[in-house]
């Protein structure tokens, strides 16, 4: 398994734990007033989930699994991935950072953060795109007996 893929998926698998923690936190602030702070993180928690996790999850194998661009550069540019891999989980921080402060204090540094976690996470999946477009072609044709 390729180092990028293990980074992806590990990123991932920290994402899902913590969307998970996220959620007992959330489902407990309405019964717990001390955890009324995490009140503003359901944002955070279907970011942590769906792009955290699943998305990781899914960058990370496809970059393992399909076919291979070329015999001397089988997964394509690796500077690719490792930007996307980069800028995806830094817009996921920023984005686990400012999202609760912008909808506590409304501050202009909050709304600025939020679009720049947004720039960060559309950039990653520019990055995706240029690493893995090549590599998705057609396989061979297979013929049946009856077709020939």
């Amino acid at each position: 398994m390729p180092t990028l893929t293990r980074w992806f998926l590990k990123a991932g698998l920290i994402y899902f734990l913590c969307s998970l923690i996220l959620a007992v936190l959330l489902s407990l602030g309405r019964a717990v007033p001390a955890l009324y702070f995490v009140q503003n993180g359901w944002p955070v928690f279907y970011h942590f989930f769906f792009v955290g996790w699943i998305t990781q999850i899914i960058f990370g194998v496809s970059y393992w699994m399909f076919p291979p661009l070329s015999r001397e550069m089988p997964r394509g540019d690796l500077r690719f991935g490792w930007a996307a891999f980069i800028l995806l989980n830094g817009g996921l921080l920023l984005r686990a950072f400012s999202e609760p402060f912008l909808r506590s204090h409304p501050a202009a540094v909050y709304q600025w953060m939020l679009v720049a976690s947004g720039i960060l996470q559309f950039l990653a999946g520019l990055s995706y795109l240029a690493l893995i477009w090549g590599r998705v072609k057609p396989g061979p044709v297979k013929r049946s007996a009856r077709n020939a």
